[in-house]
């Protein structure tokens, strides 16, 4: 069965495709055949009826399930071999590009525990700093970006380029959002965190809803709800085209009215030309596609060149992803870290000293990627 699969996708006639980065060890068709069905009409076995096939398939499913199993098992340690070959390729060859973007990682959570700390001596010296919302989003968007960067790393050092850029855009959207928080007001930043609250809220009510059960007690959920209807109520514009319940609702005050006076429903791309890194849109784009698996995406993917299908880690397109990782660094640590102080003081001239380093660091990690 597995063996006549195999044999269609690797197939070399004119424009055939060819399957790489698997590692074709099932079982002979043959012996599939005898052991799974009493047919003896060739590798596949065919039926009158789909009633005689589903009849098949209930019998034969389990047995099927144990091979793969065994099959799986047979041919793991040579799997992991030929993984770790690509990852030791790709360590050699961007090894200098990879220690940088574990230095920046380093320098994200060292840093962000500075900023961690400094919101505690706020909290105790004034609990109604009114800075601290903006201190909290930021903290918030700087550990955001500490987890997604790991993940990119883990991914790039697999030879899983793909996932890479796909968690890149997540990476990009906490720039954009770093970018507008920094610049902005307490206001905006406690609209943020008012909207995260208000979207949970609403995300555990509909799943109590639907299923009865969730990670919230019933009680509890009944008090979040109210606050959150209040909070809806309070952050509602008049003249806005969307509520604050949506998406990116936060940022409504933002928006642009048009000529009936009406604020525009807000949108990454709008809040991506408010934080100018418009110029990123197309980049973001087909990570879009990559993410939702939209056919553009997956083409880009697994389609290569000669008629090649991917179908495993690969040294390839490592610096398509290591690039714009380190550019959009870049924008993030700026504002994670010169917006934290709305002043100059003690606290401000170490949290730049230390941003400033990083963005020195992924200036430099850049260059150790250059296009093909």
């Amino acid at each position: 069965m597995w063996d006549e699969v195999n044999q269609r996708v690797e197939r070399k006639g004119p424009g055939g495709p060819r399957l790489i980065s698997v590692d074709n060890r099932w079982s002979d068709g043959a012996r599939l055949r005898d052991q799974h069905s009493s047919r003896k009409m060739g590798v596949v076995p065919r039926f009158d009826t789909l009633a005689e096939l589903r009849e098949f398939l209930g019998d034969n499913a389990a047995g099927m399930a144990q091979d793969t199993l065994s099959s799986a098992a047979d041919s793991r340690e040579k799997r992991r071999a030929d993984a770790a070959e690509v990852s030791h390729a790709i360590s050699k060859r961007w090894s200098e590009g990879l220690a940088a973007l574990d230095a920046a990682i380093f320098a994200m959570g060292q840093n962000g525990l500075m900023m961690l700390k400094r919101l505690d001596e706020v909290d105790a010296a004034d609990p109604n700093d009114a800075h601290q919302p903006v201190r909290v989003v930021l903290a918030l968007q700087q550990f955001n970006a500490l987890i997604v960067l790991q993940e990119i790393q883990v991914l790039l050092h697999a030879g899983f380029w793909s996932g890479g850029a796909a968690r890149w855009r997540a990476l990009h959207e906490a720039a954009v959002t770093a970018i507008i928080i920094a610049e902005g007001d307490a206001s905006l930043a406690q609209r943020y965190l008012d909207h995260g609250f208000v979207v949970q809220t609403r995300r555990l009510a509909a799943y109590f809803g639907e299923h009865g059960v969730g990670p919230v007690a019933p009680a509890e959920l009944s008090l979040r709800s109210k606050k959150a209807a209040a909070l809806e109520q309070t952050h509602d514009v008049s003249d806005a085209s969307s509520k604050f319940r949506e998406p990116y609702g936060w940022a409504i005050p933002l928006m642009a009215t048009n000529v009936k006076g009406r604020r525009a429903r807000p949108s990454m791309n709008a809040l991506e030309k408010l934080a100018d890194l418009g110029h990123r849109r197309l980049l973001v784009a087909s990570a879009h596609g990559i993410v939702h698996g939209d056919s553009g995406g997956i083409g880009g993917t697994l389609l290569l060149e000669d008629g090649q299908w991917l179908g495993g880690p690969t040294e390839r397109f490592i610096e398509t992803v290591a690039r714009p990782t380190f550019e959009t660094l870049i924008d993030l640590a700026g504002a994670t870290h010169g917006g934290f102080e709305p002043e100059l003081n003690d606290f401000c001239e170490l949290v730049c000293l230390v941003g400033s380093g990083l963005v020195a660091l992924c200036g430099d990690a850049i260059e150790k990627f250059p296009r093909g």
